[in-house]
């Protein structure tokens, strides 16, 4: 059976399934890293491609032109676009576009997303259904936020998810993204960019520096490190379940 690919863009994203993963053998890139096992019985890979489209799909393509995979599962943080999905909420995209209009729009899997459905009404306390835009860069204010959910039509707001999407079209992969939304439309964000080191993680040394430097965000970043915690919690609780949905196990 080929594996099933989960790649997010950070390693803290998915940080509590790779202590679960049984690692046969690694592949790194760059800044990308992919380990290749078992997750509770289930042969997949899991891995990291690096922030941004490019990072995103780089990485996705070096993983590609090495091994065969039955499907790509995309997952991580997103930002909300709508008042009326919270901080927390699992989002399951219906279909991916570029705040520049680079392409797309491309579709999720209709079967994975059927299944995708299937799990998140029985293991997740909030989803929705609907358009997922990626950009460059972060969008840091309520404003931007609220625009793009305007010019999009969308909900929720990534950096990678496009370029995953557009990879796996391009290679007629199956694939399926599911983002937990880390700010809710009305939060400001810091410079969120700035926390994260080389190695694709959360540098704590890094947020010290910036809160020192930016004392403004001392209001926010308690709040964002909550939100994070819980939207991990709530990805790392439905993943497996669709892992096991999704290759029939």
């Amino acid at each position: 059976m080929k594996p099933l690919l989960i790649c997010s863009a950070l390693k803290d994203e998915l940080a509590p399934l790779r202590t679960r993963l049984n690692v046969e053998k690694s592949f790194q890139q760059g800044g990308a890293l992919f380990q290749q096992g078992e997750l509770d019985g289930c042969p997949v890979i899991l891995g990291w491609t690096g922030v941004g489209p490019k990072a995103g799909e780089a990485g996705l393509t070096m993983l590609l032109d090495l091994v065969r995979v039955s499907a790509v599962l995309g997952v991580g943080y997103a930002g909300s676009l709508n008042e009326e999905v919270p901080a927390e909420a699992l989002i399951q995209a219906t279909e991916i576009v570029t705040a520049n209009g680079a392409g797309g729009p491309w579709q999720a899997d209709t079967g994975l997303r059927e299944k995708g459905r299937t799990i998140l009404g029985e293991h997740a306390e909030t989803y929705f259904e609907g358009r997922i835009v990626s950009a460059d860069h972060v969008l840091s204010t309520a404003q931007q936020k609220k625009d793009a959910g305007e010019a999009h039509d969308a909900i929720a707001v990534d950096m990678e998810s496009a370029a995953w999407a557009k990879t796996c079209t391009e290679r007629e992969i199956p694939f399926l993204i599911l983002r937990a939304i880390l700010d809710p439309v009305e939060m400001s964000l810091p410079d969120t960019e700035s926390f994260i080191n080389k190695q694709q993680r959360v540098a704590k040394r890094q947020i010290l520096s910036y809160a020192v430097n930016h004392p403004e965000a001392l209001w926010e970043l308690p709040r964002l490190g909550a939100y994070a915690h819980r939207a991990r919690k709530h990805l790392v609780k439905v993943v497996p379940e669709l892992v096991r949905a999704i290759l029939d196990i």
